[in-house]
């Protein structure tokens, strides 16, 4: 019986030793930054007035200085809107940047 009992235990530390432990795998992370490429990042440019043809055949110089003023009016509206988006979108990304280039070290 102390036979069978000494053989039951060396066993079993014989097969707990032999088990084979798998280490844990690896997990790496990579952060990837997005972000639009600085050429979309530009101003805005302004639009042409009337061309000479069109212009000319406005009848009267109050109608083209109207139209002018209308043109003046919306370009520089459109310049100030569109300015202002890709200003925070260099904001933008130039903080993300920051963090990206904060969490790398």
């Amino acid at each position: 019986m102390r036979i069978q009992s000494i053989a039951a235990l060396t066993l079993t530390f014989l097969l707990v030793a032999c088990q084979t432990v798998k280490p844990e795998p690896e997990i790496r992370y990579k952060t990837v930054v997005i972000a639009p490429p600085d050429s979309l990042l530009l101003d805005c440019e302004q639009t042409q007035p009337p061309d000479l043809d069109t212009y000319a055949t406005i009848p009267t110089y109050e109608m083209k200085e109207g139209v002018l003023v209308e043109v003046i009016k919306n370009q520089i509206t459109r310049m100030t809107e569109c300015n202002i988006r890709i200003r925070n979108l260099r904001e933008w990304k130039a903080e993300k940047l920051k963090l990206y280039e904060e969490q790398k070290t």
